[in-house]
């Protein structure tokens, strides 16, 4: 299938006040203009089934948990796979009610939706969260008929490293490295199209970017299994753009300029590269919007309605 390039950056400003009061990034608006984090609350409109497996090591079970419209007709539903942040190492599928509420924002837009955990990196490092992601999205087309779900029809999303790891859906299906010991099924785990926010694409200039501002190795070496911000290893392996072709999935960033952990820059790079390959990618970016602005109210709706706009764009809705 050939893709039509769209390729545009927009950049949008959420704050016309002056920046006064404490913040932890030195563009953002004070924490109290943040509007504080958003709650989850149950809707009528979805029914949730938790703690469903879809691999297992051993004796070890990685879960999902499916957010499914109680409007539910014949018709099947396209799925949205949702990725947790918290630097591979922190989060869950339920945590801090974050996953719960965007989940149940894309169910009551009509999508199926799949919330997964993955094996962090004080468990296991790369590449086992990016198996486990695959190994969720190949469970989804193989159980599809069960819950009414269109197999064709499937879009990933993720918030900082679960951005990484949407991108890693979107860009990796064919890769041997990544087929999992937690999961028979030989399904492909191609997707058709990725929301990213604030995502890791390239590790090599991650790590490049890093070294300039003075910034430690963090979260990122210890989900790659590095000593340094100078030890390469598992950098290329990990990194998105390393496996974009002609191929990948329909793909938009939304990002932040005031970012102080992941450089925005990563996410330009990486839709430049899209548009010399031909794939369709978009690109938003905040001014002065935090790293985590997609959990807190001021920037919620806004961002959500972008990635519903997008889901709904490019994969068939009946």
């Amino acid at each position: 299938i050939k893709l039509v390039i769209t390729f545009f950056v927009t950049i949008h400003s959420s704050s016309s006040m002056a920046q006064t009061g404490p913040s932890p990034c030195e563009y953002c608006p004070p924490v109290s203009e943040w509007g504080g984090r958003i709650d989850y609350h149950p809707s009528e409109k979805v029914e949730v089934k938790s703690d469903i497996p879809y691999a297992k090591y051993g004796d070890r079970e990685i879960l999902l948990d499916l957010y499914l419209p109680r409007n539910q007709t014949d018709k099947k539903r396209p799925i949205i796979v949702m990725i947790h942040g918290g630097g591979w190492l922190y989060g869950s599928k339920t945590d801090l009610g974050e996953a719960p509420t965007q989940a149940v924002t894309f169910a009551e837009a009509g999508f199926i939706v799949a919330s997964i955990d993955y094996r962090l990196s004080d468990e296991a490092i790369f590449p086992a969260a990016v198996k486990d992601c695959r190994a969720a999205v190949q469970w989804l087309k193989d159980n599809s008929e069960s819950y009414g779900m269109d197999r064709e029809n499937i879009g990933v999303f993720g918030i900082s490293a679960g951005g990484h790891l949407a991108l890693m859906m979107g860009t990796s299906p064919k890769s041997t490295l990544f087929e999992s010991e937690g999961s028979e099924s030989k399904t492909s785990s191609q997707v058709q199209a990725v929301v990213a926010i604030v995502p890791n694409t390239d590790f090599i200039s991650y790590y490049r970017w890093k070294r300039e501002t003075g910034k430690e190795a963090g979260l990122a070496a210890k989900f790659l299994g590095a000593s340094s911000l100078t030890d390469l290893t598992n950098a290329r392996e990990a990194s998105p753009i390393t496996y974009l072709d002609n191929e990948s999935a329909p793909t938009f960033i939304i990002n932040t300029m005031a970012d102080d952990v992941v450089d925005f820059k990563q996410g330009v790079l990486f839709v430049e590269k899209c548009r010399d390959m031909g794939v369709q990618a978009r690109l938003f970016t905040y001014s002065d919007a935090p790293h985590p602005f997609a959990a807190w109210n001021r920037w919620y709706d806004e961002t959500m309605e972008m990635a519903i706009s997008y889901f709904q764009e490019m994969l068939i809705m009946d």
